[in-house]
């Protein structure tokens, strides 16, 4: 399935490890999430929390679209950055 995923308007589709991304899709108007691990190979560092993530399909469908709740940073040796990042959907902006 080819995606795109985009974190404050950049995208980093790029630098989410393939296979790593979690949407839970929840009913009754309860806050879907998102989980995925990110690498920082574009340079454009790890996103802050509160960031816009949005994953949209190559057709164009958006499959989650919300804010960054919390990052997990996990050190990969000298200069390597890996970083735990969960999501919840824009459901949060109503609460």
């Amino acid at each position: 399935m080819s995606y795109s995923i985009t974190i404050g308007g950049t995208d980093r589709t790029g630098d989410v490890i393939t296979g790593s991304i979690a949407i839970e899709d929840v009913v009754n108007d309860k806050q879907n999430t998102c989980s995925f691990v990110l690498d920082d190979l574009s340079g454009n560092g790890i996103p802050a929390t509160d960031s816009e993530v949005v994953i949209t399909l190559a057709s164009g469908t958006i499959i989650f679209g919300g804010y960054i709740l919390s990052t997990n940073l996990i050190k990969r040796g000298v200069g390597a950055v890996r970083a735990e990042i969960s999501c919840v959907d824009y459901v949060r902006l109503l609460d």
